[in-house]
Order: structure tokens, then sequence, then C-alpha cells
């Protein structure tokens, strides 16, 4: 733990690369932590400087004290993140801060409020699940709405309430989009997993599988200097079904 926090002292765009921990075998995983990343650094530093400003010119230490907080969970589930290398904790507060960011841009910018509004379920989707980013971003979008009525913006000829129709026709149309990509994304990876990882035959696991868990199962015994064991069979003499009743039948007798 000491030898990764002193690399990245030492190299800060260190900060920016995805932990090696998340392999590219794991697409969804990886997909997961590098979306994280870049956000969790994202958020801490938009958080920090929305804070100081909100401070300067607002001047309440609620203010302060909100954003600090924020900023030190931000940093926190980094840290889970990039050490202990946890993702669900982390992934939640990614999304939260960036419901959080969007949130100030629009209560600042109503005009961009609507296209804005779209990067909450494009994010929470992909870094907490479909299901789970659909309550975020309806609990948020119902925020977000509210704040339009109460605080109606000045649109120019637009009336406010045209103005809030359009926000919720964009956000009903993006948001199903970006879930229907999401769910897309989601079944193409798990594809493409089975396809690299199992036996088209046996749909048991293949070679390359069985030599990673090799490699760990043997790193593993090292690290906590304990035996393990090795098991390998094969049946004697199935090339004679192969012959007698065609490799069809073998095939079959096989699985």
């Amino acid at each position: 733990m000491k030898s990764a926090i002193r690399r990245t002292v030492m190299s800060p765009f260190r900060l920016f690369s995805t932990p090696r921990f998340f392999s590219r075998d794991d697409l969804h995983a990886y997909r997961r932590a590098k979306l994280l990343n870049f956000w969790l650094l994202i958020g801490f530093l938009f958080l920090a400087r929305s804070t100081a400003r909100n401070f300067i010119y607002i001047g309440t230490s609620l203010e302060l004290t909100v954003g600090i907080l924020w900023c030190v969970l931000i940093a926190v589930a980094y840290y889970l993140f990039r050490v202990k290398h946890r993702l669900d904790f982390p992934a939640w507060i990614g999304s939260l801060s960036v419901a959080w960011i969007v949130g100030d841009l629009s209560y600042h910018s109503p005009i961009l409020a609507a296209p804005l509004l779209l990067l909450v379920p494009l994010i929470s989707f992909s870094l907490i699940g479909v299901s789970s980013g659909v309550a975020l971003s309806g609990v948020f979008s119902v925020f977000i709405i509210g704040n339009l009525i109460l605080n109606p913006p000045d649109v120019g000829s637009a009336t406010p309430n045209a103005f809030i129709y359009n926000h919720l026709i964009a956000l009903i149309l993006g948001g199903g989009a970006a879930c229907y990509l999401e769910l897309g994304k989601q079944k193409v990876i798990i594809t493409l997993h089975d396809s690299a990882t199992k036996d088209e035959l046996t749909n048991c696991w293949n070679r390359y599988v069985f030599l990673q868990s090799l490699d760990t199962e043997i790193s593993n015994a090292l690290r906590l200097k304990t035996p393990f064991t090795l098991v390998i069979y094969d049946i004697d003499h199935f090339k004679k079904i192969n012959d007698k009743y065609g490799h069809t039948q073998g095939e079959i007798a096989n699985v």
C-alpha cells in the first residue's frame, strides 16, 4: 500500500491511468474502472473549486463545511478505488459527484440544464448499473425540474412552462437512449467475455482461463506459503469411441 502511494506521489500522471488490477480481460470491470477513475478526479477538482467559489461569494460556513466533507468523501472513495481496488462504493460516490456537478452548473446556467441533465443517466448507468442509475437519475431530475418550476429562468420569448416541458422531453428521450445503449453494451460485453473464456463444445473454462487461474494460485501459495494441488485426468482409450461411433458421438460422450 505504501509503495502504491509513493509511486502516485512521485508520478502525478499515474492518477489518470487505470489501476493494473483491473484487467482488460474483464471488459465490464475495466470499463467501469476507467470511467470511475476519470470522474472521481474531475469531481474532486470541480467540487473543490465550486466550494471555494461559493464560500467566497456566499460566505456561509455551511457551504464550506458541506463542500469540504464531500471532497473528503471523494478522496476516501478514490483511495478505496486505487489502493483497495473496490468499485461499488466509489462508483456511487462518482455518480453522485456527477449529479452534484450537473446540478451546480444547471443552477448557474439554466439554459444548459437540458443537455447537462443527460450526463447523469449516461454516467450513472455505466458506473452503478441501469436499475440504480434510473433511480438516481429520477430523483435528481425531480430536483432539477422542481428548481426550474420554483425559479423560472429568463428564457426570452419562450415561456417557462415550454422550457420545462422541453427539459422533460429531452430527459425522457435521452435517458431512454442511454438506457438502451447501456443494456446493449452489457450484452455485447457478456457475449465477448464468454466467447473468449469458454470452450464452445463443453461450455467450460478454456486453456487461457486455466493458465490465469494457475498463475493466481501459484502466486497465492507463494505469498501465503501454503501448498496446493493440481489434478490432471484423462479418459483412457477414448479414441476407440471416436473410431467406432464417429467424432460427433465422441464429442457428445465427452461432454
